[in-house]
């Protein structure tokens, strides 16, 4: 049997509510939260093995958003730039970034899972996954993707 003394209870009780209220003032849920595990994947086009979903914001509007890419193993995403700075996590696997306004394998760079790369607006640069890769990526919008090299 589990015996806790009041001052534990009210712990408890005030982390839960301080969370609470934190979800509240950021507009989320705690519902919300979960949200990753049920999400709505739909095909990149031009970009085949590459899937997006979004987890909150609306990319074409101000304000904060956040969405995953889901990359088949090999699945390269072009050359590209974007009108705002974008911040990406790997989230599962390994995705290769490089920079410049061709698609170049010299210049890949690796990240695991966990790893992070801030973007700055309108740098070129472009992707590969190396194995079934998810990452995450988050701003402020409106998000725009302009892509610099056409198949």
């Amino acid at each position: 049997m589990i015996r806790l003394d009041l001052q534990t209870v009210l712990l408890v009780l005030v982390v839960t509510a301080t969370a609470m209220v934190s979800f509240a003032q950021q507009g989320a849920t705690p519902e919300s939260a979960d949200l990753a595990h049920n999400l709505q994947w739909k095909a990149m086009e031009g970009m085949p093995g590459v899937s997006m979903a979004l987890i909150s914001g609306k990319l074409d509007q101000e304000g904060p958003f956040t969405f995953r890419l889901k990359l088949e193993a090999g699945a390269r995403i072009p050359a590209h730039t974007h009108p705002v700075d974008e911040y990406v996590t790997v989230i599962k696997g390994t995705m290769l970034l490089g920079y410049g306004d061709k698609f170049s394998e010299a210049t890949l760079r690796p990240f695991k899972p966990g790893g992070f790369v801030a973007i700055r607006a309108n740098v070129q640069h472009f992707g590969q996954a190396k194995g079934a890769t998810i990452i995450q990526v988050h701003g402020n919008g409106p998000f725009g993707l302009s892509v610099l090299e056409k198949k």
